[in-house]
Order: structure tokens, then sequence, then C-alpha cells
């Protein structure tokens, strides 16, 4: 009996610890478009329904349990506090916009000396057609945490415009290439020099690799503000995210890009 007790008692622990365990993601993302080519770094922090992505200097972290969004400014000192999913983000992108579904091509690779399976997506959105390639692997250190906080995500977005189209495919996205075919003449509010780059450059591209995977247990404050900041109240007109901060959670990309949907030209 004192056998079985201390045998369920190591099996809880074990689970207890594996349902804390966290996966940290760290990405390079080159983006090509009509304004120049940039490459950026990114950090992506995930542990049960939480979620921090840093990159530009800038950190969003996202309590699905709680329904809110934190935006952190650390340059100033500042946060910002919006509801998620954001009630008028992704409403001005018209019906359909997140309507991506995968379809596994049924090739494999290896990247990073992981195994993952390609998948392809196309959809529309207000800037123009898109089409997305990714590799996503089961092997890698936390594919099982990152999909969990995936398919939360994705049940939060049900009934809302940002809600998409199928399962996104489960584990780590090692590789996500995205080609999007911009049009001028939907985007609202551009100025002529704009519109005519963006004519005269019609394709964005966008290329995420994960350098590194692995599996931590992240501490609490990781996902809470830091000491110190100042809150700062959300613009009220249009519904936007201020300028600099990453658009979107990256568990579920609309368009197949961790972190952020493509930036509509000024």
């Amino acid at each position: 009996m004192k056998r079985t007790i201390i045998f369920f008692a190591a099996a809880a622990l074990a689970l207890a610890t594996t349902a804390m365990a966290g996966v940290i993601l760290d990405q390079e993302v080159t983006s090509d478009g009509p304004m120049g080519t940039s490459t950026n770094k990114r950090t992506l922090e995930i542990q049960g329904h939480k979620q921090k992505v840093t990159n530009n200097n800038h950190s969003v972290i996202t309590d699905l349990d709680n329904g809110v969004m934190i935006l952190l400014d650390p340059s100033a000192k500042t946060y910002t506090e919006m509801p998620f999913p954001p009630t008028q983000f992704g409403a001005h992108q018209g019906p359909g916009a997140f309507k991506i579904s995968f379809k596994k091509t049924g090739k494999q690779r290896t990247e990073k000396g992981y195994r993952c399976d390609e998948y392809v997506g196309s959809g529309h959105m207000m800037m123009g057609d898109y089409t997305v390639t990714g590799c996503f692997s089961k092997d890698a250190p936390g594919a099982t945490d990152y999909t969990i906080f995936d398919k939360a995500l994705e049940s939060k977005l049900k009934g809302t415009p940002m809600e998409t189209q199928g399962s996104r495919p489960e584990g780590v996205p090692l590789v996500l290439s995205s080609k999007t075919k911009m049009d001028p003449s939907t985007m609202p509010g551009l100025s002529p020099e704009r519109a005519k780059a963006i004519a005269s450059h019609p394709n964005m591209t966008s290329d995420t690799r994960t350098t590194s995977v692995k599996v931590a247990n992240l501490p609490a404050d990781t996902f809470s503000v830091p000491a110190g900041y100042t809150k700062r109240e959300m613009p009220k007109q249009g519904g936007g995210m201020p300028a600099g901060h990453p658009q979107m959670p990256a568990g579920h990309p609309p368009v197949g890009q961790p972190g952020a949907l493509p930036k509509i030209p000024e």
C-alpha cells in the first residue's frame, strides 16, 4: 500500500511539473517589401495559457485565461492593457481576412536537428492575396506546450473577426515563409508616394526561422508588468495598437507568421 501511495505521489509530481513547463523560442524574422528589407530577432516565451513576445525592444504579454493583452515599452517604462481578443482589431481587414487553412504537403525535412512536416496555406485580406509555407515539428522541445497554447488561442478567437478557418498544424513552427501580393487600390488613406512604392514593388515577403527552442519552467513574473512601470491608456480611435508593437500573439498568426500581421504602409 505504501509503495502504491509513493507511486501515485511521484506520478502526480511529474504531471504537475510537466503542466508547468514552458517553452522558449528564439527566432529571426527577415521581411522584404516596398519600404525595404529588415531583419529582426524575436523571443517567444509560452507557458500554459500565457505568452510573451519580445522584439523591437517591446514586449506583448497575452493572458488567455484573463482575456487581457499587455503591451510593454521598456524604454519609457510604460504599459498598456487591452482586452483579448481586441474588440476592434481585425474588423478593418474585412470578412474572411483570417480564413486560412493549412494543408499537409506530405514532405518532411530536418531543421535545427528536428524533423518537421511541411504545410501550405493561402488566403486573402485587405492588403491582397497571400500564401504561406511552414514546417512544424512535433519532435522539437516544448512542442506539446506550444500546441496547448495554440489550441487555447484558437478557442479564444472563435466568434471574433480574427477567427481562423480550420486548425493550425500541431508542433513548433521551425520555418514559416509568407508572400503577400499587395494592391494599393484596396488600402484607403495611403499617400501618393506610398501607393506608388507599393505599385512598383507589390510583393511583400517574410521569412521566420526558429534558431533555438528549449523547455524551461518560467517564473510567474515573466508574464507580469515589471515594477516601476506606469500605465498608459490605449488610444481610442481605430482600436489598433501603439506603433512598434507586435500586433498578434505568436501562437496563431492569421497569415502564418508568429507575432504579427504584415503592417499596412502608412
